[in-house]
């Protein structure tokens, strides 16, 4: 999703409506292709403002309380997931952490497995109940 909009209402329908990322349209040229790009690699291209706001979102949805299974994830997957929180695309992660792109997707699709996620968001959600 493209828009001007930041409104939590937005954001939450954009993304169960299936949209697998969300961006706004003050995002910088490069930084947009990059995210583009992103997209079309299995990614979930957002900003680390809307996914603040995502991961708030999802805490005000689980304020009622279900009783969750313990999350096993590994350090590594850990950091990960925190690093895709802060909004940041797969290349600048594995950079960042020195492992390759293609490490950094099989991390991820190994976090999605671990919390039956079907998202980012989903998975930044299920690990953010834990906190």
């Amino acid at each position: 999703m493209l828009t001007i909009h930041e409104d939590n209402e937005r954001i939450f329908k954009a993304l169960l409506s299936g949209a697998c990322g969300y961006l706004t349209k003050q995002t910088p040229p490069v930084e947009l292709l990059e995210w583009i790009s992103e997209a079309n690699e299995g990614g979930s291209p957002m900003s680390s403002h809307i996914a603040a706001k995502v991961l708030e979102l999802m805490r005000e949805l689980d304020k009622a309380g279900n009783e969750e299974e313990e999350i096993k994830l590994s350090s590594r997957e850990f950091e990960i997931l925190n690093l895709l929180s802060q909004g940041k695309p797969y290349k600048k992660i594995a950079d960042e952490i020195n492992i390759s792109y293609h490490t950094v997707r099989y991390h991820i699709r190994n976090i999605y497995d671990k919390l039956h996620a079907g998202s980012q968001a989903e998975a930044i959600s299920i690990a953010s109940k834990k906190d």
